[in-house]
């Protein structure tokens, strides 16, 4: 039958895991398998109310159009387009399905989507627009087929002039799936127009952001997704969403290339102090509205007074979160703040702790508190005359001094001509300073340098003559010409974890194991993937690992163990964490129990390129179930490269943590960024 549950966060149906609807929106709907007699749906309810139903299901395959990524057709726009639709496998096996399309001339397009067995995927479709008069609507009739149609449905598509404000599509990297975006476009596109990239506030979606603003004749404004209305709170998936929309939006719609800006609202107005303070070349200004600074100091983040080892390491997992840490970074930005003073929301104190800290390092802010406003006072508390007559003036401009914090190069790395490639500590703040000819760095391992300099001194140490793109290590207390060694840590292969989550990751699922282990990968996967399309819009590919290509540049997850996943010893036979069915080693230490959890990170070459293999891993069943409950895809969570906990974590927290760290610049067990509960 379809399970239609909404207000859960997850749901154990006769034991096997599922994904929930924690935010009601009421369009996930999962085949599932029930017995004759009793029946258990055990559900996880955080946000007070609940509700579920049962339905029958109609076909092996169905077409769910209650969750469609669509875009919108452009008069004398495209002819071809895609959308995202719904397909529901509700057979036992994974299908290939054939997609076909017709639009009302009768002309079709068609595609293959693989479904996994039990479960749901978005698949992208073809669209081909008719030739003539398109009206106001189009209607695209949509049938699945194994040999034969299995389901139909109609979608509907908006038709829009080109200066209307519209939806647009892309692939994303981080998954491969089909992405929308909002566009407000210039009504007199040139290449002299600001581009403006906007971010929504929770329960917003991204076409109803870009319809904010009122049409201009001399920007065009782009709103990325978060990939959900709720999102990621435009961290970690949310935070690659906001810059690939950016870069679709680059090649997209001509622009100023010196006159790129960010701004947003509530959680969108978080998203831009967080984004902009990453990436200070990107933007030649930044314009928070209702903005709030961080998890800690709004959304209840955990952050203990005495940390532990162990809990100080999960801190530092969480330190891209933390916006002051990098406030510097905006002096490079120009910065409007705008809060109502009556915000019940997002308390006006958020705007002031900003505006105390910038003020004194900051000469170029504005700062406005609308007098009697809340939370949500129409389309000028987005559209604020202020933040545009910013945007006119603000200009990206090259500079020959550098002040740059990255808390991860991972993250962000570069800024005007300094790339920090490595951290001495993982994960604590990383800052080159350079101004003429000296300069000083803390926690910074390597960098590069892509400028030249006839005589430079840093940290002390006269180096003479920099070449550009010269790269710089520090060896003991000196620094050195060098180069990255292949495969080491560097901004395009680092941890921590969740880092896996991109370069179109897909999920290996291990067939070696007992029945009851291979159940539990198969379930593990299916549900991470459920999901991820739900909080993320996602469609990732889950494949056995019989079938898994050690060939694929793609980065991989595994399900399972070295005795129940076969693809384990080819992609993690060097990493100095092995986990079996009894027991964990790592490093020097051996962990001998059936009740212990494993996350972990480790890079593999493949044909002369590095992906990066994640492990979602277990001793015993016990182990196993513990890891269905270590949250993955919820923004402000976070784990370092490695992680190891026993089921007691689930009643002890922190304490249930045996071991976690961070490898070192060589993806060593060494150094101190490690710590165990003895």
């Amino acid at each position: 039958m379809l399970l239609d549950a909404a207000g859960d966060s997850l749901v154990y149906v006769n034991g096997a895991l599922r994904a929930g609807d924690p935010y009601s929106y009421g369009y996930l709907k999962l085949p599932v398998f029930l017995h004759h007699g009793q029946n258990t749906l055990l559900f996880v309810v955080g946000r007070g109310q609940l509700k579920a139903k049962l339905e029958p299901v109609h076909a092996p395959i169905q077409i769910e159009t209650g969750d469609l990524t669509l875009p919108d057709i452009l008069v004398d726009g495209p002819k071809e387009l895609w959308a995202g639709v719904v397909l529901l496998n509700t057979t036992s096996a994974s299908r290939k399905v054939h997609v076909i399309t017709r639009n009302s001339a009768g002309d079709s397009a068609s595609v293959t989507a693989e479904v996994p067995a039990m479960s749901i995927r978005k698949a992208p479709v073809r669209l081909v627009v008719p030739e003539g008069d398109l009206g106001k609507v189009q209607k695209f009739d949509v049938e699945c087929t194994e040999m034969k149609v299995t389901d139909r449905a109609t979608i509907s598509l908006e038709v829009k002039k080109p200066t209307d404000t519209y939806r647009d599509t892309f692939f994303s990297n981080i998954d491969g799936s089909l992405q929308y975006f909002g566009v407000n476009p210039s009504q007199k596109p040139s290449n002299k127009d600001a581009l403006v990239l906007s971010l929504h506030g929770a329960s917003v979606e991204a076409i109803g952001q870009a319809s904010a603003y009122g049409h201009k004749d001399w920007c065009t404004l782009v709103a990325a997704t978060n990939r959900r209305p709720y999102g990621f709170d435009w961290e970690d998936i949310g935070r690659l969403d906001a810059l690939e929309v950016l870069d679709v939006a680059k090649k997209r719609f001509p622009h100023d290339p010196a006159s790129i800006h960010l701004t947003g609202h509530s959680m969108g107005g978080h998203g831009t102090w967080s984004v902009g303070t990453l990436y200070p070349d990107l933007f030649a200004s930044i314009a928070p509205s209702a903005a709030w600074i961080s998890f800690w100091s709004y959304a209840g983040g955990y952050k203990p007074a005495e940390p532990s080892p162990v809990e100080s390491l999960f801190v530092r997992s969480m330190a891209p979160s933390d916006t002051l840490a990098r406030v510097r970074n905006t002096l490079e930005e120009k910065v409007y703040i705008l809060h109502g003073d009556k915000d019940d929301n997002v308390p006006v104190e958020e705007a002031r702790e900003m505006k105390k800290v910038l003020t004194g390092i900051h000469a170029d802010f504005g700062y406005h508190e609308e007098p009697g406003a809340g939370h949500w006072w129409g389309s000028p508390c987005v559209d604020w005359p202020g933040i545009f007559d910013q945007i006119r003036t603000s200009r990206l401009t090259p500079r020959t001094s550098v002040d740059f914090t990255t808390p991860n190069p991972a993250v962000s790395s570069h800024d005007q001509w300094v790339t920090i490639l490595q951290q001495t500590q993982a994960m604590a703040p990383s800052n080159v300073k350079i101004s003429g000819s000296e300069g000083t760095t803390e926690n910074v391992q390597s960098v590069r340098l892509d400028r030249a300099f006839e005589s430079l001194t840093l940290d002390n140490q006269k180096l003479g003559k920099v070449r550009k793109g010269e790269v710089l290590a520090r060896v003991g207390e000196t620094w050195q010409a060098s180069k990255l060694k292949d495969g080491a840590k560097s901004p395009q292969l680092s941890g921590p974890f969740k880092n896996v989550f991109q370069n179109r990751f897909l999920f290996v699922v291990g067939t070696h194991g007992t029945p009851e282990e291979n159940a539990w990968a198969a379930e593990k996967a299916r549900y991470d993937a459920e999901t991820f399309e739900y909080r993320g819009n996602g469609a990732v590919d889950i494949v056995t690992d019989s079938r898994y290509n050690l060939g694929w540049q793609r980065n991989v997850v595994l399900y399972g163990n070295s005795d129940t996943n076969s693809a384990w010893k080819p992609l993690l036979s060097g990493c100095p964490i092995q986990v079996s069915r009894d027991r964990i080693v790592a490093g020097q230490k051996t962990l001998t129990a059936t009740d212990l959890a494993a996350l972990f990170v480790y890079p593999h070459k493949v044909r002369g390129s590095w992906i990066l293999v994640g492990a979602v891993s277990g001793t015993g069943m016990a182990g196993l179930r513990t890891v269905d409950r270590l949250g993955i895809f919820s923004s402000g969570v976070a784990y370092p490269d490695w992680t190891i906990v026993g089921a007691d974590s689930l009643r002890k927290g922190s304490k249930g943590v045996r071991g976690c760290g961070f490898f070192d610049n060589g993806w060593n067990l060494a150094g101190p960024d490690q710590a165990w509960n003895e």
